[in-house]
């Protein structure tokens, strides 16, 4: 849900792990109707 507030894109699916470091690391599954690339560049990485 705080995917899609800040960056307006919809999730299909998220997956939350949790590494041997304790760190948490979710992954996000978007949309069909979405790119990837477009969060990117909202985030800065592009």
């Amino acid at each position: 849900r705080a995917v899609e507030e800040l960056y307006d894109v919809k999730v299909e699916k998220v997956n939350v792990t949790i590494t041997p470091k304790g760190r948490k690391k979710a992954f996000v599954k978007l949309h069909p109707e979405y790119k990837a690339t477009d969060v990117a560049i909202k985030l800065g990485i592009l």
